[in-house]
């Protein structure tokens, strides 16, 4: 299996029905309206466009930087006959790709962290200063797609914190595609590094797939103060009470 499939089969495992009627519930409290104009910057296979467009949000583009996960993302639009226009494009070049502006930019399911590649890339930054500058630059080019007052949403995993130094995660008794999964998430902390090591072990009707892969470390409050430096206004932490992460929220 490649390393999107079984990132989605690991998606799947966590996005239960009821984590996404929570979770679209909660993320729909932060929304304007459903006339909004929204940018999902890391639609992957997606969620959570794709829920965000049942509910009724229609103005939705979607992009992402994975080719294999936007052919999945058709796919899965195509079954729910969702017009969602998507684009390829890795967050440096989005201003670049994307010509209008919006009323939210959304970065979330954790996907923020993986600004400098996924899932295979090495990440090496010489110090913490360098990854905010880098992770700086990012959130420039979504303040530069925001509308007037329009509203920034960025997730960041509730596991980012640093007495964290390893954790486990566990979804066991899953399904996927009718078949029965178990998913363990390996999570190692170098915080003087600001590098996460993970491992998905990802077991699919008793055969064993192992991924390998890393992201930034970065704290909520951190990307707050991120936030507040690009020049968003009114940034507040939302703790989440069901979902795997935590919001950042902002206004142009």
């Amino acid at each position: 299996m490649t390393p999107t499939e079984l990132w989605n089969i690991s998606a799947t495992a966590l996005h239960t029905p009821q984590y996404i009627a929570n979770y679209i519930q909660e993320l729909g409290s932060f929304l304007p309206s459903r006339e909004a104009a929204i940018l999902d910057t890391a639609c992957g296979s997606g969620f959570p466009s794709l829920e965000l467009y049942k509910e009724g949000y229609r103005n939705i583009i979607c992009s992402d930087g994975d080719r294999e996960a936007l052919e999945i993302f058709q796919q899965e639009a195509k079954k729910e006959n969702a017009n969602i226009p998507v684009i390829w494009s890795s967050w440096q070049d989005l201003t670049k790709k994307v010509e209008q502006m919006f009323d939210v930019v959304l970065n979330v399911d954790n996907s923020f962290v993986y600004f400098d590649g996924w899932p295979s890339q090495k990440y090496h930054v010489s110090s913490g200063e360098e990854m905010f500058m880098r992770a700086g630059i990012i959130l420039k080019n979504f303040y530069d797609l925001l509308n007037d007052k329009g509203t920034l949403i960025v997730g960041i995993a509730k596991n980012n914190r640093e007495d964290v130094h390893h954790a486990v995660t566990k979804l066991e008794g899953k399904t996927w595609h009718g078949k029965s999964v178990d998913v363990v998430w390996d999570m190692y902390y170098d915080w003087e590094k600001r590098i996460k090591n993970w491992t998905a072990l990802t077991e699919v009707e008793g055969e064993l797939h192992r991924l390998e892969g890393q992201s930034y470390l970065i704290t909520k409050e951190e990307l707050a103060n991120l936030f507040e430096q690009t020049g968003l206004q009114n940034v507040i932490i939302k703790e989440s009470g069901e979902a795997y992460e935590n919001f950042i929220i902002g206004q142009r």
